[in-house]
């Protein structure tokens, strides 16, 4: 499971994520653009929650911001 203390892995599990699953959702703003990504978070236990990520590009910038992060109800399969 992991921790408040293993952030640095949380980091690097997100922006894993980022890169390797679909934009969802895209909306403008006078401030920037926000970007809503899901798909499965790897994790060291093997859990894998499926999870909605936002990203903020602020007017201007090339660089993407972490916003939020939050588990979503698994898919039935």
């Amino acid at each position: 499971m992991l921790i408040p203390d293993d952030w640095e892995l949380i980091r690097l599990l997100l922006i894993h994520t980022k890169v390797s699953n679909d934009v969802t959702k895209i909306e403008d703003s006078p401030f920037g653009t926000r970007y809503a990504i899901e798909g499965t978070l790897l994790s060291p236990d093997g859990r894998n929650a499926v999870i909605s990520s936002a990203w903020f590009i602020e007017t201007g910038e090339t660089i993407p911001k972490f916003v939020t992060s939050y588990p979503l109800k698994r898919r039935e399969e």
